[in-house]
């Protein structure tokens, strides 16, 4: 068995994998039906489509806190005995962390364009467009993502190297 399909099996068997893409999957959803009740109950103000994406940004903070816990979780894997042992005996130290470094970043960021996508599309056809969408702004946007992708995996990694328990590189790593 190589190391992605160890990480994969350990992530989805249990309810870390499943939670975190169960509440990326209820983000474009809450930001829908909040937007939606908005528009219906006040007639006189209309909810544009970059109010339902703003909405769904916010709707998706849990899942990104979430996504900082797991990984730092993930990360300071010696606290699990077994896992430990098993990981160790087969794969090298940097091997592992790489893989759970990757893994968890690409689920992330994955799960993260897919529900945005979905959350533009729906918020295209169901709101008002008369206000247009900035192309430059819309990448410098994704810019920003990639940037705070790498600074959290940086920080992530950081703090896992500093401290073998998890509860102390999480504190640290929300602190900051």
């Amino acid at each position: 068995m190589n190391l992605w399909k160890v990480e994969l099996l350990d992530l989805f068997r249990g309810w870390k994998g499943w939670t975190l893409t169960s509440l990326y999957l209820l983000a474009p959803i809450l930001a829908v039906l909040i937007s939606f009740f908005i528009d219906s109950s006040n007639k006189n103000e209309v909810v544009g489509y970059a109010d339902v994406v703003e909405l769904y940004l916010l709707c998706s903070i849990p899942a990104g806190l979430l996504f900082v816990g797991l990984v730092v979780s993930s990360m300071s894997f010696d606290s699990n005995q077994n896992l430990s042992i098993f990981l160790r005996l087969r794969f090298s130290f940097q091997k592992i962390l790489l893989t759970k470094l990757v893994i968890y970043v690409l689920l992330n960021e994955i799960l993260f364009l897919f529900t945005f996508g979905v959350t533009f599309t729906l918020s295209i056809i169901m709101f008002d467009t008369s206000d247009t969408l900035s192309s430059k702004w819309f990448l410098f946007g994704f810019l920003f993502r990639v940037f705070n992708s790498i600074f959290w995996v940086c920080l992530v990694t950081f703090t896992s190297a500093v401290f073998k328990s998890a509860v102390a590189s999480l504190l640290l790593t929300l602190a900051i």
